[in-house]
């Protein structure tokens, strides 16, 4: 009789346990087993967070927590750290960078969900990822489980895109949804999404349009090789939304009234902005958008090939439209 094939570990560090972090859990302690596949064993073996004491799996794992981010990028053991800590405010944005570089240069690859450190840092942690021979993946990041990075890095690799948008906030979609269906003002629709957990206590990142322009800063950098820093591009939330102006997109051509994210070819530019715009009912097409301001990124092919090779490593509602099919002269 054949003996079973011993499984591969894989050890994970987690920065944070909120709820991704607790999720992570979840899905390790009770869905998986720990077990993946045929050959696999995963295990966490050390989770950072502030209050330990008040998290879901402390009472029966205590020796797995610690107050101190260090201790999970230090041990030895971790073979991946998972950074999902989530950002309150933008001081926190440099310590969660830091904690990614000190991960690189411990030996360890890292999985973040945090677009708005990536958004921000990016180009130093990509950097630093290649100069320690780590890998920075952020599959999570734009789209949850929706492979949108991995399309565009794999199944497109040969490809060279004409235009990436879509709805990549849930919160606004939601908010917008009800203003429509139930002619609800903005003020009640978000105190709806709230309730129901669709919506932070502080919901300032996604109704202002900065959580969809990380997601789509990072769609850019993958599709288009820009590094673009947040607030260089046009960004429009949903706050000025009323119940009224859905009434109004009605009237133009049956439409409704969607806030999307937008990076699209113009010659040898791309134009690339955040906004709510009307959004014709029958098709999935580009719309008439309200905003008329763009952002313009000038494309330069052997920046783009560079960005495109240090990005191949890694790992939304999106609609991706690609163009003719050709060779790269760079990788994927």
């Amino acid at each position: 009789m054949a003996s079973a094939k011993a499984r591969h570990k894989v050890s994970l560090g987690l920065l944070g346990s909120g709820v991704v972090g607790e999720a992570i859990q979840d899905i390790v302690f009770n869905d998986l087993k720990g077990q993946v596949g045929s050959d696999l064993q995963l295990e966490i073996r050390k989770i950072y967070t502030r209050r330990p004491k008040e998290k879901k799996w402390f009472s029966s794992r205590p020796s797995l927590f610690t107050t101190k981010a260090e201790e999970v990028i230090d041990d030895p053991g971790v073979d991946i750290v998972v950074e999902v800590l989530g950002f309150q405010h933008e001081a926190d944005l440099p310590t969660f960078r830091d904690y990614i570089l000190r991960a690189f240069e411990k030996g360890k690859s890292v999985v973040t969900s945090d677009k708005a450190v990536l958004a921000r840092f990016g180009k130093e942690l990509w950097a630093a990822a290649k100069k320690h021979g780590r890998q920075l993946r952020f599959e999570a990041c734009v789209g949850g489980g929706i492979p949108i990075i991995r399309s565009l890095t794999e199944s497109f690799a040969v490809e060279e895109p004409e235009a990436i948008f879509g709805i990549v906030n849930g919160t606004c979609n939601y908010i917008l949804s009800q203003m429509e269906k139930s002619s609800k003002p903005y003020a009640d629709a978000l105190k709806e999404a709230q309730q129901k957990g669709y919506a932070e206590t502080n919901p300032a990142a996604d109704v202002s349009g900065s959580d969809a322009e990380a997601k789509l800063l990072l769609l850019s950098a993958v599709g288009f090789g820009l590094q673009l820093p947040p607030g260089t591009t046009w960004r429009k939330g949903i706050e000025d939304i009323h119940a009224v102006d859905f009434r109004y997109a009605g009237r133009t051509g049956s439409s409704t009234i969607k806030h999307l994210a937008v990076a699209k070819r113009n010659g040898q530019a791309v134009e690339v902005f955040v906004s709510p715009a009307l959004l014709a009912r029958e098709n999935g097409d580009l719309p008439r958008f309200y905003a008329a301001v763009k952002a313009l990124a000038k494309l330069d092919k052997p920046e783009r090939d560079a960005a495109l090779e240090r990005l191949s490593a890694s790992g939304s509602v999106a609609a991706l439209t690609a163009g003719p099919s050709r060779t790269r002269s760079g990788p994927p």
